[in-house]
């Protein structure tokens, strides 16, 4: 007796798909409007606390009067 085809095929995810990357983004709101100014890969060895760092260095350096900046 013949079986019956499978309509989807099982399927593992890649070794890649499998990973969490922590990503940072820096953003700020100006006139109801979001902008993202740096978006930052995580690597090993760094805290959020160094890209923060960063972050705040780059804000410095910009002349835009930013009340609130927010990061994801």
């Amino acid at each position: 007796m013949r079986t019956k085809p499978r309509l989807c095929t099982p399927h593992r995810p890649s070794v890649e798909q499998r990973r969490f990357t922590p990503i940072l983004t820096l953003y700020v709101r100006l006139r109801n409007k979001r902008y993202t100014l740096a978006v930052r890969q995580l690597v090993a060895g760094e805290t959020t606390s160094d890209v923060l760092g960063e972050f705040l260095e780059f804000l410095d350096g910009l002349d835009l009067g930013v009340k609130a900046v927010y990061l994801d």
